[in-house]
């Protein structure tokens, strides 16, 4: 059978190789070209599970999504619930006729993907189906290489729409091990992630905080905490009830229960003890970005909930859970979650939802409203925030932030205009969207005047201000958000010159000011550094963060300091650079071929502070002296690196320095580090390459 897996994670990969063994045709698709280069150029994933080690020859690894779709009879997406709504409406236009998506889990995916389907205008009949957990206990070691210790034998499956339950589970047995169940829902409803992983994160959340990996399925699974397990999964296990599902509902106890007459879990008996014994979960969970909290405890969670208050069940372990996890999470998880509200079915009886539930879509459902971005000022960074919105799928009102003539506005629009679908044609060309998607992404900019955006404004929960560096410009910015944006509105500055300090006491609501640092090309660089006051409203903040990660970007908090944390590191590295040709130390080719084959990959890999205690911090402070001593006192150490050495604080080898290491396998570590650099080495074409002074093969030393 031909099969598509979407995707480069953990599930994505053990999924290549698994279905490759069983005699499929599989083309893996993953997005990031320079991750997946080992692959694309070997065609080949190397696997260790319960047989050995071995290599898998993949069929087709690509990073176009129609190759990967076109023709393909069954679609695997092993990919965290949180893709679901970007990646649906890429894949809606390449749909087939026949064709079924599987979600293996899916947190009522399905419903995503078939609602995206039909607003794509695409009438190929497509089923989507979806199971209770994913079908590998799996971890991939490095881009090329995945350890499995574990395979599903069971997979309780629901399908959209549940008339064609048949059809979808007659394909879908060819690969997997599934188990029939009435609806999508009901298949939702098996999903054991939000079951198993926010009790594990919440009540072990001062050892992972503490130490630098926990294996919260180990050490981290003990008595309490089972018994808070069991009364989350009782309460999934009423809920089904209630809504009329059947059983088996695979309870989570079986999976932890090596009695010999237990039932048989999702994995089969012993998976708990194989999951453990392999170690691959110790790990470094970061309680906010993690995916046991964006995925199974926002999504998941939220889901149950929502579910819960819909159908008039009490689930109290379940509600208490997602509102602990929201101030750990530091924002409102069920208004960000995957709830019933949020996917318009909150309003539906049981019988009208049944109904959809069985037949699907019988017409286009309507698009949902999504508050648009505002921006005021429509130069480079405006264009490029803008870009980055529209890109994910935001719509954005783009103001002018001069009052002009209309000849000089529309010329300015079209600038503006030409300018993005330059861009998008690049990531066309480069394999990030197709070119029959720029126009969808330029229908979600809409260009305004001063006097449109001053009603428009009204309608933003977030409003950027992206005038130039000057005081008297971002004061009439300033003064206009605060007349055109709503009162509980975030306004965020793009400055990377003025303190929030200054400006927020221009706003109305100065506690809902920000600044937000992008980097150009804001549609391309991941970080946003934001900078705001002790006041600042912790909900402003919060949406702020959401609005930027659902979206992609990468974001940093610091206080109210001149040159947030990138402008002030760049700034000295600049103008070291420039000093250096004017002291005549090196031409500006030899300077600039230093730092891209030397200092940029170094510090692409490990950050500052961390390659510091790589290297040792006493090494930084007599290295540090004598240039001090030998050109000039700039050079010398800050008072932090002089201190940690005194106070034996040196880095990885003395076990602390600007981290922590003593909890931490440092060797794993290192080794990790180093596959990195490895990789990132690689994608450059920098590697040394074996024995090339003997064969006369071309080294690397001429760039």
């Amino acid at each position: 059978m031909q099969i598509a897996v979407l995707g480069g994670g953990h599930g994505c990969y053990a999924a290549a190789v698994h279905l490759t063994e069983q005699g499929h045709s599989i083309r893996l698709w993953r997005r990031d070209a320079a991750a997946f280069e080992p692959v694309l150029t070997s065609k080949t994933i190397k696997v260790k599970d319960f047989r050995g080690e071995r290599e898998v020859v993949i069929a087709c690894p690509t990073t176009d999504l129609e190759t990967a779709i076109t023709g393909a009879e069954l679609i695997v997406i092993p990919l965290p619930s949180t893709t679901h709504e970007s990646l649906s409406e890429q894949v809606a236009p390449y749909l087939e006729d026949g064709q079924v998506v599987f979600l293996p889990p899916g947190t009522f995916g399905s419903f995503l993907f078939a609602r995206a389907l039909a607003r794509s205008g695409n009438t190929a009949a497509v089923r989507c189906a979806e199971t209770g957990t994913l079908p590998y206990l799996a971890r991939k070691h490095a881009e090329d290489r995945v350890v499995i210790s574990g395979y599903a034998t069971r997979l309780p499956t629901g399908v959209w729409p549940a008339e064609e339950t048949d059809r979808a589970l007659a394909v879908i047995a060819q690969a997997y091990p599934v188990e029939r169940c009435e609806n999508a829902l009901s298949g939702a409803l098996m999903n054991a992630g939000p079951i198993i992983h926010p009790p594990l994160i919440l009540m072990n959340a001062g050892p992972l905080e503490h130490f630098e990996a926990w294996d919260i399925h180990n050490e981290g699974t003990q008595p309490a905490i089972r018994r808070v397990t069991d009364a989350l999964d009782g309460e999934r296990v009423a809920l089904r009830e209630a809504l009329g599902f059947s059983a088996p509902h695979f309870p989570l106890r079986d999976h932890y229960d090596t009695s010999p007459d237990a039932d048989e879990w999702m994995y089969g008996r012993a998976a708990h003890e194989r999951l453990t014994d392999s170690g691959d979960w110790r790990e470094d969970i970061d309680l906010q970005q993690h995916r046991y909290m964006v995925e199974d405890t926002r999504l998941g969670l939220s889901l149950m909930v929502s579910v819960g208050r819909w159908a008039g069940i009490q689930m109290p372990v379940t509600e208490g859970l997602l509102n602990i996890a929201c101030p750990v999470a530091e924002q409102d998880l069920y208004e960000t979650g995957r709830t019933l509200e949020a996917l318009g079915l909150s309003h539906m009886t049981r019988e009208q939802l049944n109904t959809l539930l069985h037949q699907g879509f019988t017409s286009p459902p309507a698009a949902e409203e999504k508050a648009p971005i505002g921006i005021i000022g429509a130069g480079r960074m405006g264009r490029g925030i803008a870009l980055a919105y529209a890109f994910a799928g935001v719509p954005v009102l783009l103001v002018d932030a001069k009052d002009r003539d209309d000849g000089d506005r529309q010329r300015l629009f079209s600038e503006a205009d030409e300018e993005l679908r330059r861009d998008l044609a690049f990531l066309a060309q480069v394999e990030l969207l197709s070119s029959a998607q720029i126009p969808r992404v330029m229908e979600r900019v809409t260009y305004l005047s001063m006097a449109q955006g001053a009603t428009e404004l009204a309608r933003c929960d977030i409003v950027y201000e992206a005038v130039p560096e000057r005081m008297d410009a971002k004061e009439r910015a300033f003064k206009y958000a605060s007349e055109a944006a709503r009162d509980d509105a975030v306004v965020a500055s793009t400055t990377s010159t003025f303190l929030v300090s200054d400006l927020a006491k221009r706003l109305n609501h100065p506690q809902r000011c920000i600044n937000a640092h992008w980097l150009n090309p804001a549609h391309l660089i991941p970080l946003v550094e934001l900078s705001c006051e002790a006041s600042v409203d912790d909900r402003a903040l919060a949406l702020l963060q959401e609005s930027l990660h659902t979206i992609g970007k990468v974001t940093v908090v610091c206080s109210a300091s001149p040159g947030y944390i990138v402008p002030r590191i760049q700034s000295l590295a600049l103008n070291e650079a420039a000093r250096l040709v004017a002291d005549g130390v090196a031409s500006a080719e030899d300077i600039d071929k230093a730092v891209r084959n030397g200092f940029g990959p170094r510090y692409a890999v490990l950050g500052l502070l961390e390659f510091i205690d790589w290297g040792g911090g006493d090494i930084l402070y007599y290295a540090s002296n004598y240039l001090a001593d030998n050109l000039d006192p700039r050079y010398g150490p800050p008072d932090i690196v002089a201190e940690n050495m005194r106070t034996g604080r040196n880095g990885v080898r003395e076990g602390q320095g600007f981290f922590d290491y003593r909890d931490m396998d440092t060797a794993a570590y290192r080794e990790a580090r180093m596959t990195e650099f490895v990789q990132l080495l690689g994608h450059r074409g920098l590697l040394p390459r074996f024995m090339s002074a003997n064969t006369g093969t071309a080294g690397i030393a001429s760039e």
